[in-house]
């Protein structure tokens, strides 16, 4: 392992070490508000394959 690599493996750690998991559950608001997409669209879970 070289010392970059060690360094951010340590940082990494340290940051979560006392991180705490927060799980959001219901469908996603960014989705909903990107450009190009009307708000209203319910293709919820679809993958735009651009």
């Amino acid at each position: 392992m070289t010392t970059d690599a060690l360094l951010a493996q340590s940082a990494l750690d340290l940051l979560t070490s006392s991180a705490h998991t927060l799980v959001i559950e219901g469908p996603s608001y960014h989705q909903h508000t990107r450009p190009g997409r009307g708000a209203t669209d319910s293709s919820e879970g679809e993958v735009d394959a651009r």
